[in-house]
């Protein structure tokens, strides 16, 4: 378990798995945060040299995972 470089570090829900994945596969961008992470959220660094495709990819996956239904099928329809 890693911790955030700064409290500026945002964090987001992520689907079962994703968090250990991420957090393996890149640590130097991704970390486990305090008090919400072991419910499964990710944090993302912004102090190092960001993928920003990769970032929305990960915004848009934590979206989805509480958007509404409706709001969903306006998003995949657009």
């Amino acid at each position: 378990t890693t911790t955030p470089t700064t409290t500026d570090d945002p964090v987001v829900q992520s689907g079962p798995g994703y968090q250990t994945e991420l957090v393996d596969q890149e640590p130097d961008r991704f970390f486990v945060p305090p008090y919400v992470g072991p419910r499964g959220w990710v944090g993302l660094r912004l102090d190092v040299d960001l993928d920003w495709d990769e970032v929305a990819a990960v915004v848009e996956d934590a979206w989805r995972l509480v958007a509404t239904k409706s709001h969903l099928t306006e998003r995949d329809e657009a």
